[in-house]
């Protein structure tokens, strides 16, 4: 099963809403830009997320705050 559609079974048009704003907050908050440099820091800002929705996690607040604490602490 390729990567993409494990997600859209497990999440719907409202919750991946929802994630991608906890995602766009996570930059602004970790100041993560557009830019061809800032590219991994946001893969490994999304790779962090779909980890906790793999593992259960569904309130885009609390996927923000544990994964903008991981980056933190791993910078």
């Amino acid at each position: 099963m390729p990567p993409s559609s494990m997600y859209t079974e497990v999440l719907n048009n409202e919750n991946l809403a929802e994630l991608k704003l906890a995602f766009d907050m996570a930059c602004n908050e970790l100041r993560i830009g557009t830019s061809a440099e800032d590219i991994q820091l946001r893969e490994q800002l999304a790779r962090l997320m779909l980890e906790l929705v793999q593992k259960g996690e569904r309130d885009p607040i609390m996927i923000r705050i544990h994964t903008v604490h991981q980056m933190r602490r791993n910078r």
